[in-house]
């Protein structure tokens, strides 16, 4: 398995890969495609090619592309202990991912 750091804005996003891209590990900060696709293009990666992205946390630095993305056929993996952006605004709670039972549960959107 390969680790491709394809960040930029001093922020790392990854391509994970075998024979071919795989998953994208964050998307990247809204409005920055261009920038996402350039240093795809850099590192000898396709952003087209990826099937997957998974986003971290949703903060605009790590989240804000997820939607562009989406539109180009990236399917986004959610997976249920992810907390929603509202839920990560406010102070730490029991929306917060911390005080949540683990969990194996995922699905695309």
């Amino acid at each position: 398995m390969n680790i491709v750091n394809i960040g930029y804005h001093a922020t790392n996003y990854y391509v994970l890969a075998d024979s071919k891209p795989r998953l994208l590990l964050d998307a990247g900060w809204p409005g920055s495609l261009r920038e996402m696709e350039n240093s795809c293009n850099r590192m000898g990666v396709r952003l087209r090619d990826i099937p997957y992205q998974l986003v971290t946390h949703f903060h605009p630095d790590h989240a804000g592309l997820a939607q562009e993305l989406k539109s180009m056929g990236i399917q986004l993996i959610v997976i249920d202990t992810q907390p929603s952006a509202r839920a990560c605004a406010r102070n730490c709670s029991s929306s917060c991912p911390r005080a949540w039972p683990a969990s194996r549960s995922w699905r695309l959107m």
